[in-house]
């Protein structure tokens, strides 16, 4: 699909010679159609695709995609013409016709191959032609008719260079070079002109007419038969075509002529031999040697150029001017005024007479920017940066010099006293012995009054940065009695407008309405609605109290609101024209209705753009699917495998991945074709509309889907809905076959499953069963392992208590002793009788020989230390009683001074008795008593 055109913006030879309105050309390069730069004939079959030769082969185009169909000889191809189903073209040294497969695709037939004798050398086939069902190629040498019907070639021999041949009222006509024109009927060749200017020069075209024959001869231009032989004609531009060098011509069906030439462009030309329009490099066609010129069955014409291709929209709703040399400026306002077209430009106010072609001319004292133009009671006023002007004719006469008039408004039922809303506030003007001049600035207000309107008794005040103001005026205007802001309405780009007895308050937020009642401002739902899709860009609105509409600019389309059924709901209708196109200033958009009320004026910024609004109805049309493509890694729908698009179509499990491309063969770009589509099966809702002409859906399940696509241009949509079924087969493991198989397999694994099952709940009972006795061991055994602890603690316990009381008893035992001693040595050293110390010493020596203190001390050690006195019985059984009762006294690590008093002896003899102990153990001297009795 195209992705780049360029609108033609044309202001002619130069601004003083006068202007041209055109409507837009599309240039197409050579990189997009994906060919070489030359394109020497043109043709449109039946269902509207354009058939182009190229140097590089046959391209084919739909309005949507280009198709390059390379050369069968690689060769340049210098003709091409259609004639039902088949394409036949003629290119060097071959010739033949293509035509479609099941897939959508041209497949080649040579006709060539099938001349008996063969061609001659080096022939080029450079015309084709349909005469009474035949097919007739022409080379310079030869004519070869072809019957399609039976396949019988006729040659036509010459001995002189055939030009050019011509379809001209049915019958085939031909230029013999030197000899003149002749007529071809049933192989006889009759002289028709032999006028030296059709003898020596080339013919381009032959165009009937009501006075007889018109002839384009390439060096001279146009002559015509007459009573007097031929004659020239259309003087006018004779000169000039001669000049441009003559390539290319046709007659157009709604009257004139096209011409295209190698040095000049193209022209159209009417009945009378003037220039209507000029079509070349100034005016934006990508090249100026036209080669080819062809009118589509819709009225469009293509250029074949020597770079390119153009299509120029001959029936177009729109005509445009460009200001290329920046004389006009952009251009604010317009006004059709007592039969002349007045611009109010950036640069000032320009003006030409209607229905013409004219250069506009400058109104002397207007130079400056000019903001308005309007009628206002019977006088056409200009608003403009340095006051006020009223225009007649070429004429400006300066009434207020005030800081920028914005707007002039009549106050009502006051005649003589307008309301200027200027960039510093509201002024009155009066007329006083038919003068006007300020009476009085209304004070209390001074903010810029670009917008403003009498309403509801108020002056209502849009001021887009501080918002929207009530004004409460004073009967004489005067002054501001009361200001009610509606700063809530602040916003950038918003407009105020009445229209059909309401106030409307456009921005960002939406087109709201005042309500009287409640005294503020309600949503106009209808148009948003219609506006939603749309992007907001200006709150600009203008009232064309002429035709009783309103209009507004959205970025995508032109929005007409006229009074409906009900004062409730306008009629809006949505003209397709978007911003790009229109090329407006943003926030000071213009349009006017010019002669007709179909005919609208709208200012750009560097021109203007006249709309037709009677030729923006789209007629019916068809949409297509051109291709269907299995796509490949890539995913590019231009590079998959393309497959049929007729009937129901069957694909394997792994071709799941489709693409589609289509097209509506409109070649208008304004507006474009849109397109939405569905895959039931899959995706069963419709898509929203887009201008991308293809659409690819990957990973596509099993099952059995339908395509259907619709198209969209303006607002009408595509009389059919174009359709493509087709079913994707389940791979082989997902055939019928194989799930009776799957079923037997299942009943049988099923089986096994189930034996499985129960052999494996079995052992996972049995698994259990061991696993919960294991675990019960694990309690039972924990439980007595708890027991053990349990008694173990209460046995430290014990032995704790135990080691107490045998230190507190041996601790007894050493105090006691101690303390006996102490009394035996104190009453040794008395004065008391020696009868009675002696008593009392037998009775301590009594005391201290007694054993049952040793009794008492060994009882308790073997509580505590159990299995010592056994150990050591066992070790060394040779030990006394002493011996065992002093080991016992040293396993409770007890000094030699602690142990005497347990034996009654002195510390010295516990000493000697160690010494012995040691010997009876049979101790090494390096190896310590204690220890060694401490780690049995």
């Amino acid at each position: 699909m195209v992705k780049h055109f360029f609108f033609i913006l044309c202001l002619g030879i130069s601004f003083f010679l006068g202007g041209q309105e055109l409507p837009p050309i599309i240039n197409y390069a050579p990189n997009e159609y994906g060919a070489e730069n030359q394109n020497w004939a043109i043709a449109q079959s039946l269902d509207k695709r354009i058939f182009v030769a190229n140097n590089k082969g046959l391209l084919e185009y739909n309005g949507a995609q280009w198709h390059l169909y390379p050369s069968p000889n690689e060769t340049l191809m210098r003709s091409v013409w259609v004639e039902g189903p088949r394409v036949y073209t003629g290119c060097y040294m071959e010739f033949g016709y293509w035509e479609r497969d099941l897939t959508g695709q041209l497949k080649y037939t040579s006709i060539a191959k099938k001349v008996k004798n063969g061609l001659k050398t080096d022939e080029e086939f450079w015309n084709i032609l349909e005469i009474d069902g035949h097919i007739v190629f022409q080379s310079f040498d030869r004519l070869y008719t072809f019957n399609p019907a039976t396949e019988e070639i006729r040659i036509t021999e010459s001995e002189e260079k055939i030009s050019k041949i011509f379809k001209v009222n049915g019958s085939l006509w031909l230029q013999r070079m030197g000899q003149g024109i002749f007529q071809m009927t049933g192989g006889v060749q009759t002289p028709k002109e032999t006028h030296d200017w059709v003898k020596d020069y080339e013919v381009v075209g032959i165009f009937p007419f009501a006075g007889g024959i018109r002839y384009l001869i390439k060096q001279l231009g146009f002559v015509q038969t007459s009573p007097k032989g031929l004659e020239t004609c259309f003087l006018s531009v004779q000169n000039e075509l001669s000049q441009a060098l003559i390539y290319s011509g046709i007659h157009v069906r709604g009257g004139g002529y096209l011409v295209g030439t190698v040095r000049q462009g193209a022209y159209l030309i009417d009945e009378d031999g003037d220039v209507v329009h000029k079509i070349n490099r100034k005016t934006a066609l990508a090249n100026n040697t036209v080669l080819s010129v062809f009118e589509g069955v819709s009225g469009g014409i293509w250029l074949g150029l020597d770079n390119g291709i153009g299509y120029y929209e001959l029936q177009s709703a729109f005509s445009i001017f460009k200001d290329n040399q920046g004389n006009l400026g952009s251009v604010y306002a317009a006004r059709p005024w007592q039969g002349n077209l007045y611009l109010g430009t950036n640069q000032g106010l320009f003006y030409r007479k209607l229905d013409t072609r004219d250069a506009f001319s400058f109104v002397p004292g207007t130079q400056g920017q000019v903001w308005f133009l309007d009628e206002v009671e019977g006088q056409l006023v200009c608003g403009h940066h340095n006051g006020t002007y009223l225009i007649d004719g070429g004429k400006a006469e300066h009434i207020t010099r005030t800081a920028g008039s914005w707007k002039i408004m009549a106050v009502p039922n006051s005649p003589g006293l307008w309301l200027e809303g200027s960039y510093t506030g509201l002024k009155v003007l009066e007329r006083k012995n038919d003068l006007w001049q300020v009476r009085n600035k209304i004070d209390g207000f001074d903010l810029s009054s670009r917008y403003f309107e009498l309403y509801d008794g108020h002056i209502w005040v849009n001021h887009e940065y501080k918002g929207l103001f009530k004004l409460q005026i004073s009967d004489d205007f005067s002054s501001v009695l009361e200001n009610r802001a509606y700063t809530e309405l602040a916003n950038a780009d918003s407009g105020l407008a009445l229209y059909n007895d309401s106030l409307l308050y456009h921005a960002k937020s939406g087109l709201h309405v005042y309500d009287k009642k409640s005294g503020g401002f309600k949503m106009n739902e209808p148009f948003q609605s219609e506006f939603q899709e749309d992007t907001y860009i200006s709150g600009k609105m203008i009232s064309d109290r002429k035709a009783g509409a309103l209009w507004l600019f959205g970025e995508q389309n032109l929005y007409r609101l006229r009074q409906g059924t009900t004062a409730e709901i306008p009629e809006i209708t949505k003209i397709p024209l978007s911003e790009a196109f229109r090329n407006g200033i943003v926030g000071y958009e213009s349009l006017v209705s010019i002669q007709a009320e179909n005919q609208y004026l709208m200012g750009s910024r560097s021109g203007f753009v006249i709309m037709n609004s009677d030729k923006l109805e789209v007629k019916d049309f068809q949409v297509y699917i051109d291709r269907v493509y299995l796509l490949n890694d890539s995913k590019d729908v231009s590079k998959g495998e393309t497959i049929s698009k007729k009937g129901f179509t069957s694909l394997s499990w792994d071709k799941n991945n489709i693409g589609f491309t289509f097209y509506s063969p409109d070649y208008r770009k304004i507006p474009e074709a849109q397109y939405g589509y569905r895959l039931k099966g899959s995706f069963d809702n419709w898509s929203d509309w887009t201008t991308n002409s293809s659409v690819t859906f990957e990973n596509l399940s099993p099952g059995k889907y339908q395509f259907e696509l619709r198209a969209k241009i303006g607002n009408r949509v595509s009389t059919n809905t174009a359709t493509m079924d087709f079913e994707i087969h389940p791979p082989w493991y997902a055939a019928r076959i194989m799930f009776l198989i799957y079923g037997l397999m299942a009943l049988v694994l099923a089986r096994f499953i189930h034996q499985t099952y129960k052999g494996y709940y079995r052992k996972k009972q049995e698994q259990l069963i061991e696993r919960n006795k294991r675990e019960l061991d694990l309690i039972k055994a924990k439980n007595e392992k708890e027991l053990i602890q349990m008694r173990n603690a209460k046995l430290r316990e014990d032995f704790k208590g135990k080691s107490k009381e045998l230190a507190a008893s041996t601790l007894n035992m050493v105090r006691k002793n101690e303390l006996l001693q102490k009394i035996r040595d104190e009453l040794r050293s008395s004065n008391l009788t020696q009868e009675g110390i002696r008593s009392l010493l037998n009775i301590i020596e009594t005391d201290l020989g007694r054993g049952d203190d040793w009794e008492m001390f060994k009882e308790a050690f073997d509580n505590v230390d159990r299995e010592f006195l056994g150990k050591l019985q066992a070790k060394h059984p040779k030990l006394s009683p002493n011996d065992i009762r002093l080991c016992a006294y040293l396993r409770l690590n007890l000094s030699s001074k602690e142990i005497a008093p347990l034996f009654n002896i002195s510390t010295r003899s516990v000493e000697i008795k160690r010494y012995r102990l040691r010997k009876k153990m049979q101790l090494d001297r390096d190896e310590n008593l204690v220890k060694y009795i401490m780690d049995l």
